[in-house]
């Protein structure tokens, strides 16, 4: 309120009427929301830039074995021996530049993630896919 009124006594030509002074308060106020959402449209570029700078581009193909990045925290385990990955994963289909359709095994229902989340398999498969 210090503010407002503040404002209002210390204006060298005092406003006529309360509309008027409504009126101008709200084109402050239009322009300190415009100056702010020109500030976060600005950040969100920058943050969107460095984030792209660390992200590693990968592709996979699909019937590709990966590894799931699932980060849980478990009661009794330190984050050290913690295991962030989630077994084997079959890549069914690419959706999108980064989004793929994922499957935990060939029962599961399909999940839809993003490339950064998955780390490529290099190993024998197990029998669950159809291995030895």
């Amino acid at each position: 309120m210090d503010i407002i009124f503040g404002e209002c006594l210390d204006r060298p030509t005092p406003t006529t009427s309360y509309s008027d002074y409504v009126h101008e308060q709200k084109q402050q106020l239009k322009a300190a929301f415009s100056l702010a959402r020109k500030h976060m449209q600005k950040q969100a570029e920058l943050r969107a830039y460095r984030f792209d700078l660390r992200v590693k581009s990968r592709e996979y193909i699909p019937c590709q074995f990966a590894w799931f990045y699932y980060p849980r925290k478990r009661k009794g385990l330190k984050d050290k021996w913690a295991s962030w990955y989630v077994g084997l994963v079959k890549i069914e289909k690419k959706l999108g530049p980064v989004l793929y359709q994922i499957r935990k095994s060939p029962r599961s229902q399909a999940q839809l993630v993003y490339a950064d989340k998955l780390k490529p398999f290099l190993g024998e498969l197990p029998r669950l896919w159809g291995g030895e």
